[in-house]
């Protein structure tokens, strides 16, 4: 199925509006593709003329010239002035990912810093294995989702908040990797079909310049965190 059709369905629908708009970039596709119709049509019909207008005067056949080629289309005032437009809308775009992105992030991260501060994931909680420990006898460990995070606490009710957060936020991170990367592949699919239908040769640079470089292209960061959770919630 087209990437067109389920990119609606796959994307999280919270943050919907924060999604590159795939269908308002195909229509400025189109666009770029009707002025180049047009110029085409009026370039055939220009030939037309001239050729029936010479057998009229000379009586004698004539060559008709080649329709114009893709690159003096693409260099056609009106086609630049389509295909400016859909990358001011595209830079728009990866702009609004980005932000929303990198926002999103910063404030999961900054959460589980302040978890990993509570927990000691680093150092206190850790034996010379380098595996999660329990300090003591008379508290309470894990909780009744079924993990145990390696720390002591003095009531259920306090355990089961901290499995709580470490729950939500692992979804959290996990929405945003795929946010990144439903996007990242959206960025991809719009400029092959504008490579495709106009004729340009834009993906492979654009892409590199200006989508691949940013975080939401780039999951390193997020796995490490998922793993740093992964160490906190261990199954019993």
């Amino acid at each position: 199925m087209k990437f067109g059709k389920t990119f609606l369905g796959r994307q999280v629908p919270e943050w919907q509006q924060y999604y590159i708009s795939y269908k308002s970039l195909k229509k400025q596709i189109k666009l770029i593709v009707s002025a180049q119709d047009k110029l085409r049509n009026e370039h055939e019909y220009q030939v037309d003329t001239n050729s029936n207008s010479n057998k009229e005067n000379y009586n004698e056949p004539v060559t008709v010239p080649q329709v114009a080629s893709n690159i003096d289309i693409l260099n056609s005032p009106q086609v630049k002035t389509e295909l400016a437009s859909f990358f001011f809308m595209l830079d728009r775009n990866i702009e609004k990912v980005d932000e929303f992105y990198n926002k999103q992030y910063t404030e999961y991260q900054r959460r589980l810093k302040r978890i990993s501060a509570i927990l000691n994931l680093n150092s206190n909680n850790k034996n010379g294995n380098g595996n999660m420990i329990n300090s003591g006898q008379n508290g309470i460990s894990g909780s009744p989702h079924g993990y145990d995070i390696g720390v002591v606490f003095q009531d259920e009710e306090e355990a089961e908040e901290l499995i709580g957060i470490l729950l939500e936020l692992r979804n959290g991170f996990r929405n945003l990797k795929w946010f990144g990367e439903l996007n990242r592949r959206g960025f991809r699919k719009i400029l092959k079909k504008l490579d495709k239908k106009s004729g340009t040769s834009q993906m492979d640079a654009y892409l590199n310049a200006r989508v691949y470089p940013l975080g939401f292209s780039n999951e390193g960061e997020i796995l490490r965190d998922l793993g740093m959770q992964r160490e906190a919630l261990i199954t019993n």
